[in-house]
C-alpha cells in the first residue's frame, strides 16, 4: 500500500490550520492502519477499489476528450470498484496488491533509467509482476496483509507524529518503531501471522440449526409411550407415523381405519388413547 517518508511530508506542515488538520487526519488513518490493518481491511480494501474506480474513469474520459463524461465515469466506476473490492474481498485483495506494485515497479524502472522513452515498457513490466504479486496475495493474504498495512501505516503514523512535534529529523525514527509495534499488535490480536485451521475453512464451523421434533421429547400426546412401554413415536424407528410400517396412514390396522390401535396396529394398553379405557371408535 506504499510509504511514506518525512521528505514527502514535510509540506504537509506549513503552520497552517488547514496542514495541522490534515496531519491529524493522517495520523488518524495511519495509527488505525498500524494497529488495526487487518481486522478493517476490507474497509481500506474499498477505499483503495473507490481511487482506482476514479483514475479509471478519468482516463476514459481524458481519451475521450469529454470532462463531463470523466466526472460522472469516476464517480459511478470508484463507488462500483469500492463495492465490489469490499465484497469481494479477495478481488480486493488482489486489486490492491496489484496496483501497488504496479505503481512501486514502474516508479523504479523510470528512476533507474532516468528515460520517459521506457514508460511503456515500465509498466507492462510492472503489470506483469503485480499480477503474479496479486495471486500469492490471494495464497497468502493474512500474512502480507499484516505486514503490508504495518509497513505503510506504520511508515505514515511514525512520520505524523514527527510532525506534530516540530521533529521531523525523527521521522524514520519513528516509522520504524510504529512498524514493530504494528506488526507485534497485529500478530498478537489476530491469532498469529499465519492463518489458523478455522479461517482457512471457515465453511466447516459453521453448524446448521437443527430441528428439534417437538413429539420426540415429553409426552405431548397420552400414546406416545404407552404401547407396553415402548418408544413407538414419530421419529423413532419403530412402528408408527413416519417409517413405513403399521401405523397411522398405511391402511394397516391403525387410528384411522376402525381397527383398535393408535400408533402400531395393537391394542392400547392402560388408558389408551382416548384415556378412558376403551378402544377408538
Amino acid at each position: 500500500m506504499g510509504s511514506y517518508s518525512g521528505t514527502d511530508i514535510n509540506t504537509l506542515m506549513n503552520g497552517s490550520a488547514e496542514s495541522t488538520i490534515a496531519v491529524v487526519i493522517c495520523l488518524a488513518i495511519g495509527g488505525l492502519g498500524c494497529f488495526f490493518g487487518y481486522k478493517l481491511i476490507k474497509v481500506f480494501l474499498a477505499l483503495c477499489g473507490f481511487a482506482f474506480g476514479l483514475s479509471l474513469g478519468a482516463v476514459i474520459g481524458y481519451a475521450a476528450h469529454n470532462a463531463a463524461l470523466s466526472g460522472w465515469l469516476s464517480l459511478l466506476l470508484g463507488i462500483l470498484f469500492a463495492i465490489v473490492s469490499y465484497k469481494a474481498y479477495k478481488f480486493g485483495v488482489f486489486l490492491t496488491t496489484f496496483l501497488s506494485v504496479v505503481i512501486v515497479a514502474a516508479g523504479i524502472i523510470l528512476g533507474v533509467t532516468k528515460n520517459s522513452k521506457m514508460t511503456l515498457i515500465a509498466y507492462g513490466v510492472g503489470a506483469v509482476v503485480g499480477i503474479i504479486a496479486g495471486i500469492i496475495a490471494v495464497k497468502f493474504t493474512k500474512p502480507l496483509m499484516i505486514i503490508d498495512t504495518s509497513l505503510s501505516f506504520g511508515s505514515l503514523f511514525g512520520s505524523m507524529i514527527s510532525l506534530l512535534i516540530k521533529m521531523p529529523k525523527l521521522s524514520p525514527v519513528l516509522a520504524l518503531v510504529s512498524i514493530v509495534l504494528g506488526l507485534i499488535v497485529q500478530i498478537k490480536t489476530n491469532g498469529g501471522l499465519l492463518e489458523t485451521e478455522d479461517e482457512k475453512r471457515p465453511s466447516q464451523n459453521y453448524a446448521a440449526p437443527q430441528y428439534v421434533n417437538p413429539y420426540a421429547t415429553g409426552n405431548n400426546y397420552n400414546s406416545y409411550n404407552q404401547f407396553g412401554g415402548q418408544q413407538q413415536g414419530f421419529p423413532g424407528g419403530q412402528p408408527g407415523y413416519m417409517n413405513g410400517q403399521q401405523g397411522y396412514m398405511n391402511g394397516q390396522p391403525g387410528y384411522m381405519n376402525g381397527q383398535p390401535g393408535y400408533m402400531g396396529g395393537e391394542q392400547p394398553q392402560d388408558d389408551g388413547y382416548l384415556g378412558n379405557g376403551h378402544l377408538p371408535q
